[in-house]
């Protein structure tokens, strides 16, 4: 949220933002126990931990089974054991300090790493080449690997030129793409979202196509209500509240989907006109059932209230939160003060199109009600 915000932002300032994603080679597999060790010792903390996580980290044997051929043992002197309750937490301590050297606005997720920078003259791309170099250096002093070919640069844009600069590591030029995907997320270079939509609607209309030929014989609308907010609106909801739609043409596309579903659940019904059913809303009520359009409304309203409460531990967002002071009262006054746009794309920044929604129902929000009072109230 708050690193699309921030694009968003400096794209209507019709500026060009260069970010480049590193994927590392089998990162967890790669971590060196000694080191690792030395790093949480110079952290400061007690010897006596230190020598029980490298005790919890050396000492591990494996083998290499192929059909009913196995290898004879080896000892493992490298990586965290994935699956386990500290094998992230080792590895995000252990890549701790390269977040230090990076001089680029930087974000990590577990082993997957991005830092981007505004792009104005050929000096900003030569500093975001020099953290790639500093990061290629990194890699050689800590038994680390970059896969260059599967990292990427990417360049959000909206204007017609940009500056484009041949980022390489190691001698190797990173490929420039158009579009990445960054957690789930599709990003183009014009972040309007509409390769992502499309592909979550696809998705999403392929999940329900299983669920309806699975459940041809089911006569429980509540559970076929389950299995949809389960396996397909789960689908149009990840990550909603970055891509979230706002034309008519995508709210609608993918409104399509959960009509579908709500014909296919209520087909047994026996309706007086089965040609003029009532309208969608309504038949979305009789298994209490919201529209995904309302639900993203409420999704939006409910992320402003964790930020606000400290339960999205984001120090950024939190600092974009302007509350408004009015000098003297006034019939209408709007908890949360925006900025004033000139485009709609930037009117539509994800955030501050939560804030204006949490606006709407800031008459309902008390920092020392719980959040499901808080959903209730908004809720009536």
């Amino acid at each position: 949220m708050a690193y699309v915000s921030s694009l968003v932002t400096a794209m209507e300032k019709r500026q060009q933002i260069d970010a480049v994603y590193i994927d590392f080679t089998k990162a967890f597999d790669r971590v060196p126990h000694s080191l690792t060790v030395e790093k949480l010792d110079r952290m400061g903390l007690p010897s006596w931990l230190t020598r029980w996580i490298l005790s919890y980290l050396t000492e591990r044997n494996a083998h290499v089974r192929i059909g009913d051929t196995r290898s004879a043992a080896f000892e493992i002197t490298s990586g965290v054991p994935q699956g386990s309750h500290l094998g992230p937490l080792l590895f995000v301590l252990f890549v701790n300090d390269l977040c230090e050297i990076i001089e680029s606005p930087k974000l990590m997720f577990a082993d997957d790493l991005k830092f981007f920078r505004v792009i104005a003259s050929l000096v900003e791309c030569c500093a975001i080449q020099a953290d790639i170099d500093v990061l290629s250096n990194w890699c050689k002093l800590n038994g680390m690997e970059v896969n260059v070919r599967k990292s990427n640069v990417i360049t959000f844009s909206r204007k017609t030129s940009t500056v484009l600069f041949d980022y390489k590591m190691s001698s190797t030029s990173i490929t420039r793409v158009s579009t990445i995907k960054d957690l789930g997320v599709l990003l183009d270079s014009k972040l309007n979202f509409a390769q992502h939509i499309a592909a979550t609607t696809a998705k999403a209309y392929a999940t329900l196509g299983f669920v309806k030929r699975n459940t041809q014989q089911f006569e429980d609308v509540y559970c076929l209500k389950t299995l949809y907010c389960a396996l397909v609106r789960s689908v149009l909801e990840y990550c909603v509240l970055v891509w979230a739609p706002y034309h008519a043409t995508q709210i609608n596309r993918i409104e399509r989907i959960q009509r579908n579903f709500i014909r296919y659940a209520l087909r047994r019904l026996p309706w007086n006109d089965a040609i003029r059913l009532p309208p969608y809303e309504q038949r979305c009520g009789l298994i209490h059932l919201p529209t995904l359009a309302s639900r993203r409304i409420l999704l939006q309203r409910l992320f402003v209230y964790d930020v606000l409460c400290n339960n999205v531990a984001s120090s950024t967002l939190l600092s974009a939160v302007n509350f408004n002071v009015p000098a003297r009262a006034t019939r209408q006054t709007s908890f949360i003060r925006l900025p004033v746009h000139r485009t709609e794309y930037g009117r539509n920044n994800p955030f501050e199109v939560c804030c204006r929604r949490f606006n709407e129902v800031y008459v309902s929000f008390d920092f020392n009600v719980s959040k499901l009072v808080f959903k209730n109230r908004i809720r009536s």
